[in-house]
């Protein structure tokens, strides 16, 4: 085994302990570090999450400051100061979505930008949730009466309860997200779905690009993480397949139809196991 794949190793276990974890104590700096360092072995995780520490340098939030004047600070240090926006050009790019590159471009999808503004915030004492809504992560200052949310994708756009629930109610209206009560999508995202989140959305950016092996490894740390998602079990099975690891697909696809029976496409997946079996 090379050195790249046993430290592509060492970061999945990582990711496994994490995954072992309280849904809601999970560390986002850490999983978002080793997401990036598995998906390129020569990052350290440890260096990344001290360059947050890095990055949080200079931010004060006085004690006794209200929530509207620690978002006016942390917008000021982390958009201005910092110079972070959301990534407007080849959106769904890998880099997008990895930690450190999201640090050297000072730009990233929804989600990444908004982990990054939990992580300044916290190093200065105070706590944002981040919420994701269909399409869109925001976050939210938990210590606060008045909810309202704060958009680090615009750089640090307020947005109202009804404002976003206007927005959400619009998506349900045009068809292109099936929302039955907005609402819901409004309360924090725990820290192990939006770990799982980032690494969602690299397997769906390199499926877009036909890459394979980069949707694997995401796949990989989903079940990491979530070792009881029969459909990312389903997919990691698919993808192996399609790399010609017919062992490891045939386990997977076998494991998939154990885990879920009478799963729509359930007869399909058993024909395709069966083919393998036949072939082995």
């Amino acid at each position: 085994m090379n050195e790249p794949t046993e430290r592509r190793n060492d970061h999945l276990t990582a990711l496994g302990r994490l995954g072992r974890m309280h849904p809601s104590t999970i560390p986002l700096d850490v999983g978002a570090a080793l997401i990036a360092a598995h998906e390129q072995p020569w990052v350290d995780p440890d260096d990344l999450v001290s360059r947050l520490d890095d990055l949080a340098a200079g931010l004060h939030l006085p004690k006794g400051c209200n929530p509207i004047e620690q978002v006016a600070r942390l917008n000021l240090h982390m958009f201005d100061t910092l110079g972070f926006s959301g990534a407007e050009e080849d959106y769904d790019a890998p880099t997008n979505s990895m930690l450190d590159r999201v640090i050297e471009q000072r730009k990233g999808l929804p989600i990444v930008v908004s982990l990054i503004y939990i992580e300044l915030a916290r190093r200065a004492g105070v706590v944002m949730d981040g919420v994701g809504v269909p399409g869109h992560f925001v976050v939210r200052p938990r210590e606060c009466e008045d909810t309202f949310f704060v958009d680090p994708f615009g750089r640090g756009k307020i947005w109202r309860p009804e404002e976003m629930l206007v927005r959400l109610r619009t998506l349900t209206n045009s068809g292109e997200a099936p929302i039955t009560d907005p609402t819901t999508y409004l309360e924090p995202t725990l820290p192990l779905e939006i770990v799982s989140r980032v690494s969602r959305n690299l397997k769906v950016s390199y499926l877009r690009r036909g890459d394979a092996v980069g949707a694997l490894r995401a796949v990989d740390r989903l079940l990491a993480l979530s070792p009881s998602q029969p459909e990312e079990r389903r997919d990691r099975g698919l993808l192996l397949l399609e790399l010609d690891r017919h062992d490891e697909a045939r386990r997977d696809l076998h494991r998939y139809l154990e885990d879920h029976p009478g799963g729509e496409d359930w007869n399909m997946i058993a024909q395709l196991a069966d083919q393998l079996g036949q072939t082995n």
